[in-house]
């Protein structure tokens, strides 16, 4: 894949509800792009994001995962995560680096209480956000309740742009508010149409609410609308963007992932809504002096002193892969680099992009851009990556604390230090995993989110490390 500049890079983080069909999203974008000629799913087990054994044999999303596709002319970089509360630690490390969420609500189910906890997630960050009504085929989908009811739960941003078009009883496209048009599919291939006449004092309703809300984030389009009444569609469509970068306008759009429809006009939206990666740079610390507290905004530029944030670290027996988000300048596999938190020079082992489980090399990537690169001995998730003569330090992603903790031993004597070193390598890759020998108990005590959480990290040590743990209750001590 060419090396493209932030202004032609969104960085689009998917979450929502566990079973809400985040991953299918991704797989019919994936699909709709030509990276993959077949769609795949998680009920056999052959989808690009969810390629980890015990993803597979539990059909959900465990780790986060990269998935960078190309849509006329710009670079998406999907960030799939999981759904289970367990593993919100890698819904973090996504939101940390990404422009904009999209959360996936199924049009069935409504509102439940994991696209609730996504929405807290992104207020809590103050990031833009679109929401994806997924499911809108079902018998007993209804798109209208769903929305009233995102409306409720999340407030007044909530701006639905697409409405689903049904034939007996079937989806069969849907209407685009932004241009007054439907758009109608034939297989997964969609073609314009006119709005159908049973629908159009609907979609005029509509449309009346979708322009007052994103004049609101406009002045001039405001003065405009209260002059004139309306907008045109490119007035529409710049309110839209305004809105979404200020936060101020969520756009709900509608889809069937399964059968591809909604999937293009999705990544169109993603493509002409969401900030891009060149946004107005991030701030960071002096790394010569942290404890002056200065500080220094870092230009996403091309030709800035490089910079870049490890968000995330693949870790198994063959070694690690650090994932980061460049900030500001240029990265190539020459790039002399500086971890500025640990204080010490790295060397790049090879300079990639992630899909999924693929390892794609790439001779140069650009600020705003997603990369990895494999063999840095001394970086960890949170470190910051830059030159040493222009050193800075960026805020690494905040985790939650575990909630959960249960006794670890190994099912073989002697095992002890093998059982050290495989967590110091989890622990790298999964910052929300605690480890502690108890002083006065003397038990070896494993802490995570929750019992799924601590499951996996179990089933990571038998088929990455070869080794086999017991787990067993806490010794509580009473004074």
């Amino acid at each position: 894949m060419k090396a493209f500049d932030g202004s032609k890079i969104r960085n689009i983080a998917i979450l929502g509800h566990s079973g809400s069909g985040k991953t299918t999203v991704a797989e019919a974008a994936l699909f709709a792009a030509g990276i993959t000629t077949r769609m795949g799913n998680t009920g056999d087990g052959n989808t690009v994001s969810d390629y980890d054994a015990d993803e597979i044999r539990r059909q959900v999303s465990i780790s986060a995962s990269l998935l960078p596709l190309e849509w006329q002319g710009i670079k998406i970089n999907f960030i799939d995560t999981p759904g289970y509360f367990d593993f919100v630690g890698e819904v973090q490390q996504a939101l940390h680096i990404a422009d904009l969420a999209l959360i996936v609500v199924n049009c069935k189910s409504g509102v439940e209480v994991g696209a609730e906890k996504a929405w807290d997630y992104v207020k809590e960050l103050n990031l833009p956000a679109m929401i994806l009504v997924n499911g809108c085929d079902d018998e007993n989908a209804d798109f209208d309740a769903t929305v009233e009811s995102l409306k409720e739960k999340f407030g007044p941003s909530i701006a639905p742009v697409h409405l689903p078009i049904k034939e007996g009883g079937k989806l069969t496209g849907f209407v685009d508010i932004t241009k007054n048009e439907g758009v109608k599919y034939t297989g997964n291939k969609p073609a314009a149409c006119p709005v159908p006449a049973d629908m159009a004092d609907k979609v005029s309703g509509i449309r009346e609410v979708l322009e007052e809300a994103v004049s609101g984030a406009d002045e001039e389009l405001m003065e405009k609308f209260f002059e004139e009444g309306s907008l045109t569609n490119d007035e529409v469509i710049k309110g839209l963007q305004s809105g979404v970068k200020e936060v101020a306008v969520t756009p709900v759009l509608c889809a069937c992932a399964t059968q591809g429809i909604g999937i293009h006009e999705l990544m169109k939206a993603l493509c002409d809504y969401a900030p891009p990666a060149a946004g107005e740079g991030v701030t960071a610390k002096n790394a010569k002096d942290v404890k002056s507290g200065d500080e220094v905004t870092l230009k996403a530029a091309n030709d800035a002193p490089f910079s870049a944030l490890v968000f995330k670290t693949i870790s198994d027996s063959f070694g690690r892969v650090s994932i980061f988000r460049i900030y500001s300048g240029t990265l190539t596999s020459s790039t002399l680099l500086y971890n500025s938190t640990a204080d010490t020079v790295e060397k790049i082992g090879g300079l990639l992009i992630m899909r999924g489980k693929e390892q794609i090399k790439v001779d140069e990537l650009r600020a705003g851009d997603i990369g990895a690169m494999v063999k840095l001995s001394n970086t960890s998730t949170g470190d910051t990556l830059c030159t040493k003569d222009k050193a800075v330090i960026l805020a690494p992603p905040s985790f939650g604390e575990p909630l959960y903790s249960q006794s670890i031993s190994p099912k073989n004597k002697g095992d002890e230090d093998k059982l050290g070193q495989a967590l110091a390598r989890i622990q790298d890759e999964d910052k929300t995993v605690r480890f502690k020998v108890d002083t006065e108990t003397k038990q070896s005590v494993i802490s995570g989110i929750g019992d799924n959480h601590l499951d996996v990290v179990v089933n990571k040590m038998k088929n990455r490390f070869k080794l086999e743990v017991e787990l067993g209750d806490v010794i509580v001590l009473y004074r």
